[in-house]
């Protein structure tokens, strides 16, 4: 067995009242908080009333940062960060999906290190310990409540870009899966496809441990049995309990192994077609399997999924859930695929390094045709 590291600092608290410690545990951090949420989810279902509430029974100050969006970009966290030193806040709490829990992260970082968050894309680039991170995840799908990672919209680049560091993974996760109940079925199922890609490709690393493959391994048999059961059940909180759970565990998987090319592969689709992150991703993992296949990783990807036809299987499941399984289902024209393939090349460099295979852009335009 090879010698290995894990490396997973969060406090995590998981349930029905898992939101509750808020009230003794966000004194440790300090006297004065940026609650940053979404627009509208935390305001109108009364999340933001109630960690508002929480923080000032236990006498804590919090300051509200309601500017975070699907896919933040740099301009967004500067935002939030110069709020966060205005008002010299003492750490972040971040509530919402994944989107969120990044902006958070990067305003972390901002908040106590020079320049703008492009300073930092790429991994360990951060010298200044960004602030605490509380995490309160409202989806059932990145696992940023346990991760190192915050990925950023570059608007000069027009691609997604992510800043790897220890420093922002959050140091408490509150996981309370009763919070993703008003989720709609499509984002059930995007961000529930988003944490089965995670625990597959995640596997699929040249990282991967024996602690990974086990957690990983469980993290798709939840998913694939539960997800579609909580979609076509939308209030069953037993299901909404099992997803939060696959998706924390797939979350713990990625923190420390990375991705491979699935996850840069679908920014481009994101970017140029709003593609919900979960939902681009998994478009094209059929195809991914397919090359995979030609390169040996059967037996790699049977051990994770316990498939034996991993390309049909995959999207039987998309399509079991309502996800759609073609490139041209979300827009996009097969003349478009060259471009693709060409913003693909850039944005999984780091990605093809956790894969241990270097792609050419023939090899990108391929998989986004198979995808077509």
């Amino acid at each position: 067995m090879n010698n290995f590291y894990w490396y997973l600092p969060s406090e995590v608290f998981f349930g029905s009242e898992a939101i509750n410690n808020l009230k003794t545990k966000a004194s440790a951090f300090g006297k004065k908080a940026l609650l940053v949420t979404g627009k509208r989810f935390a305001r109108e279902s009364g999340l933001k009333d109630r960690v508002e509430s929480l923080l000032t029974e236990a006498k804590i100050d919090v300051v509200t940062f309601s500017e975070a969006r699907e896919d933040p970009d740099t301009e967004t966290v500067a935002e939030g960060a110069k709020s966060c030193r205005q008002e010299r806040c003492d750490f972040i709490i971040g509530a919402g999906g994944g989107s969120a829990l990044d902006t958070a992260k990067g305003i972390a970082i901002l908040t106590t290190n020079p320049g703008g968050a492009g300073d930092y894309f790429g991994t360990d680039k951060v010298f200044c310990a960004p602030l605490p991170i509380i995490a309160i995840p409202t989806t059932a799908g990145s696992g940023s409540e346990v991760t190192r990672y915050a990925v950023i919209i570059d608007p000069k680049a027009k691609t997604k870009k992510t800043i790897s560091s220890g420093g922002i993974i959050p140091r408490l996760a509150l996981i309370q899966p009763s919070l993703t109940l008003s989720l709609s079925n499509f984002l059930t199922a995007s961000t529930g496809l988003d944490a089965l890609s995670h625990a597959v490709e995640g596997a699929l690393t040249k990282k991967i441990t024996p602690l990974t493959l086990a957690i990983a391994k469980e993290a798709v048999q939840i998913i694939t049995k539960t997800l579609p059961i909580a979609v076509d059940t939308p209030d069953n909180l037993e299901c909404r309990e099992k997803m939060s759970l696959a998706a924390m565990m797939a979350g713990m998987v990625i923190n420390q192994t990375g991705t491979i090319i699935g996850h840069g592969m679908g920014y481009p689709l994101t970017i140029n077609y709003r593609v919900q992150h979960g939902t681009a991703g998994s478009l094209v993992l059929p195809a991914i399997f397919g090359f995979l296949l030609k390169k040996g990783y059967r037996e790699q990807i049977r051990e994770v999924t316990g498939w034996d036809e991993p390309v049909s299987t995959w999207r039987d499941f998309c399509r079991r859930v309502g996800l759609p399984i073609s490139l041209k289902e979300v827009g996009v024209k097969e003349n478009e695929l060259p471009q693709l393939a060409k913003e693909a090349l850039s944005a999984c460099q780091r990605s093809m390094e956790n894969l241990g295979i270097i792609l050419t852009e023939p090899d990108f335009h391929e998989i986004y045709r198979v995808s077509f």
